[in-house]
């Protein structure tokens, strides 16, 4: 405020003083100050409008009391101007346009997280106080990382405890998504008391456990939170330690230090730490103790080696989990549409997880970067995932395919929750003892997934090898092994209803080629489009009307003439020769689950199976591939009022 109060008295001085100068400096110092920090890119556009005003603003100045004269005479004696009107729209021009392209040019020079060391932070972090603090957000949006590599904790493990490099190290859950971050819930804390669990029954794994003894002294992490080796069960006394006393537990398992950790708090705690490997086979048994469909092909083609052991502890009930499948209302539906997709001709949620979880870490479509080009902007989670043209293209680090893993799950309505904290740390040796030393580079994020039977289950979704340990997904590709999916897609494709019949042989309905000679109802339309082009769009929206009614009774065909109708009017080819999922196939891969539906329906006699969720799929797929140009220009094509249904 008091900024803003400085440049508007320096304006409103040059104003009555006739200073340009001071009129115009500050506010452009201001505004370069604005302009290069957390910027996304102009545009031509902008960057043209600022070298006007920039150009302007030294006319005024060059044109400042153009009464006065100098020594210079024209042929006829008379005293020249000191100021020059053609001199001074010569100049500004020049201006304008070597300001616009210097701009371009030198771009890159300036980086766009700005000259401000408080904006950079390492995944939401930065340096306080002479040591690290983390803030409690798992999001969508991109930032300059800047860890400084500083050993935040130092641990050592008592006897029997598993190898460091398998052990995560747990700060808190994040159970709330709001459309672009995952944060804490405002649950209740108590004060910890000794005997007493830490954790409620909704954190206990019901599969195979271990405790772990882990002695930790803090460097370099200043926060209230205390990372725990798994679910904390006890806090011990030592001499010089921390007072079991003065901590408090969250109703998430996390465990509080109110007065916040300082270098040389050193804190004794027993764990309960999950060994999912060790329950693998479990996970992947259905109810009747067998492996289910997926792992039962791979075990068959010898890449699944676990024995089925369903698990056999039913003394803890199953909890309320509708929180932890809420999502926003105004979620795209596209992103349900790509969860559907990806996870198709799975049986069980344990078969849907560790696909989402293949294709995210192991399948090659994603890249783990912290190179990314980002503004001030979150991600648009639809198109980093379906469009190929959206910024940082399913590129990014631990925070974004945590995020959006999580999200996937909810939209597949399997309770899940968002986890971070830290991924195994690099062992040293001090006089002869084991040390575990944490890095703020160490610093990650992952998800958990509820199983029904064995509780949460982690899966870690970011696809990168080198500081993290062996995948549970690791080792085949799971779309290999579901029934009617080709390697490498998992997408179930229908089978004809009849022996030898082809989905060709009824193409010429949905299907019909526009360019059909005698086939336009020209006299029906001829009027209409005599308004045209404002009755073109109207007619089809009306048309839209009129389908989206027969969607919400359940009939799937609307749903595929519109897709039809739309390639159309966009120009894209629909040949009669092609099925509705080779069509699909070529258009967009997020259409082929509406397509094996509608060719279910035509071809395989099922009935129903629409909603009018499928409609706003198709908005979505053309929101997302097709640019606003090229969206007017189809909105005006009648063509697909011409074709004959």
């Amino acid at each position: 405020a008091l900024l803003m109060w400085i440049v508007g008295s320096l304006f409103a001085w040059g104003a009555s003083r006739g200073s340009t100068l001071a009129m115009l400096l500050p506010s452009v110092i201001l505004y370069l100050q604005f302009a290069v920090f957390d910027r996304a890119p102009a545009g031509l556009g902008w960057m043209t409008a600022s070298g006007g005003m920039l150009a302007l603003g030294i006319s005024a100045l060059a044109l400042q009391s153009t009464g006065e004269v100098g020594e210079l005479r024209d042929p006829g004696g008379r005293p020249l101007s000191k100021r020059s009107w053609a001199l001074t729209l010569v100049t500004a021009a020049v201006v304008a346009v070597a300001a616009v392209g210097v701009t371009s040019a030198a771009a890159g020079l300036v980086s766009e997280y700005g000259n401000l060391s408080w904006r950079s932070g390492g995944s939401g972090y930065g340096s306080v106080g002479g040591g690290i603090a983390f803030n409690r957000l798992v999001d969508l949006r991109q930032r300059i990382l800047s860890p400084s590599n500083q050993v935040l904790f130092r641990a050592t493990l008592g006897e029997g405890a598993p190898p460091a490099s398998q052990i995560y190290w747990r700060m808190e859950t994040l159970d709330i998504f709001d459309g672009t971050a995952w944060r804490p819930s405002f649950g209740s804390l108590r004060n910890y008391e000794p005997g007493q669990a830490l954790g409620d029954p909704l954190n206990t794994y019901r599969g195979t456990t271990i405790e772990v003894l882990q002695l930790i002294r803090f460097e370099a992490l200043r926060s209230e939170l205390v990372p725990v080796a798994g679910i904390a069960s006890e806090i011990q006394p030592i001499p010089d330690g921390m007072r079991p006393s003065v901590f408090k537990v969250a109703s998430n398992a996390a465990l509080i230090y109110p007065a916040g950790l300082s270098t040389g708090d050193t804190i004794q705690v027993k764990s309960t730490l999950p060994l999912y490997e060790a329950d693998l086979g479990a996970l992947a048994s259905g109810p009747d103790g067998k492996l289910t469909p997926l792992f039962a092909a791979a075990a068959d083609a010898g890449l699944f080696t676990a024995t089925p052991v369903p698990f056999t502890d039913t003394s803890i009930p199953t909890p309320d989990l509708d929180f932890y499948t809420q999502l926003p209302d105004d979620l795209p539906s596209a992103i349900f549409a790509v969860a559907r997709q990806r996870t198709e001709g799975a049986t069980t949620d344990f078969e849907r997880a560790w696909m989402l979880q293949y294709w995210f870490r192991d399948s090659g479509d994603f890249t783990y970067s912290t190179n990314v080009s980002t503004g001030n902007g979150a991600l648009r989670l639809a198109k980093w995932l379906s469009d190929p043209q959206s910024r940082n293209y399913r590129t990014g680090y631990c925070e974004q395919f945590a995020a959006s893993m999580a999200v996937l799950g909810r939209a597949l309505g399997i309770p899940t929750r968002v986890v971070w904290g830290f991924t195994p740390g690099t062992v040293i040796e001090q006089n002869g003892v084991e040390v575990i030393e944490v890095r703020d580079t160490n610093a990650h994020a992952w998800v958990e997934m509820w199983m029904e039977g064995a509780g949460w289950v982690r899966f870690d979704p970011t696809p990168r090898s080198d500081f993290l340990p062996e995948s549970i997904t690791a080792g085949f590709d799971p779309a290999q092994f579901v029934s009617g999916v080709e390697p490498g897609r998992a997408l179930r494709e229908p089978r004809p209803a009849t022996p030898g019949r082809d989905f060709g042989d009824r193409l010429d309905d949905p299907l019909t080629d526009p360019t059909d000679s005698g086939s336009a109802p020209w006299g029906l339309f001829a009027g209409v489009l005599a308004l045209a082009p404002l009755a073109i769009p109207a007619l089809k929206r009306l048309r839209r009307r009129w389908r989206l009614r027969r969607i919400r009774r359940g009939d799937i065909t609307p749903v595929w003439d519109e897709i039809v109708d739309r390639l159309l009017d966009l120009g894209e080819p629909v040949p009669t020769s092609v099925t509705p999922l080779e069509l699909a196939g070529h258009a967009d891969s997020m259409l082929i689950p509406l397509a094996i539906r509608y060719s279910a329906v035509v071809y395989g006699g099922r009935s129903g199976g629409a909603g009018a969720n499928d409609l706003q799929i198709v908005e979505e797929w053309t929101r997302l591939r097709y640019r606003r140009p090229q969206r007017f220009r189809a909105a005006l094509n009648p063509r697909s009022l011409l074709r004959r249904r």
